[in-house]
């Protein structure tokens, strides 16, 4: 049977016994790899699931008359914990137009899917195209925002917090 992929806490489903030949005594849950598991007091075919939080092994015992009970196969549901955007190095001042800078990712769970940048105060990003924690900056001539969008499994991507790298329009000495 397929063995489905979760996000924590925001999952639910059904699993469903098919092929047995005998009476449902009980069904079993594992969150130890198999080491050790409770009962499940349910002797129907199927057994619903919701909010799993961590990796989860499920099998039913069952048994014919007077014949050995036997366990069903075992079906793991794995679950991928839930994606942390991370935070973003301290946000700068720069001088316009001869600046220069990285940006650092840290506190992350997931992959790094890519980094946006907006020039208008957050009202409309621009997609970057970098999977990597560092993001380099040059020659600003706006204040600009910056944060990257991160992913693990199957679970919501989610954003790093926002970065604002602040210009300042220049020196202007005078006459």
């Amino acid at each position: 049977s397929l063995s489905p992929v979760l996000c924590s806490g925001s999952n639910s489903g059904t699993l469903n016994l098919t092929g047995s030949l005998g009476s449902i005594l009980n069904w079993e849950s594992s969150i130890d790899n198999g080491a050790t598991g409770p009962n499940i007091n349910s002797t129907t075919t199927s057994e619903n699931y919701l909010t799993i939080t961590s990796t989860s092994l499920y099998r039913v015992l069952v048994k014919r008359g007077v014949c050995t009970s036997m366990y069903s196969d075992t079906i793991t549901l794995t679950v991928d914990s839930t994606t942390l955007g991370g935070v973003l190095n301290s946000p700068a001042t720069v001088c316009a137009g001869s600046n220069s800078g990285t940006l650092t990712l840290s506190g992350k769970r997931g992959n790094i899917l890519n980094w946006e940048f907006s020039t208008n105060g957050g009202t409309s990003w621009n997609n970057i195209i970098n999977n990597t924690a560092n993001q380099n900056y040059t020659n600003l001539t706006i204040t600009t925002l910056y944060r990257a969008q991160v992913q693990n499994g199957v679970c919501p991507p989610n954003y790093s917090d926002t970065l604002t790298i602040n210009v300042d329009s220049g020196t202007i000495a005078g006459a």
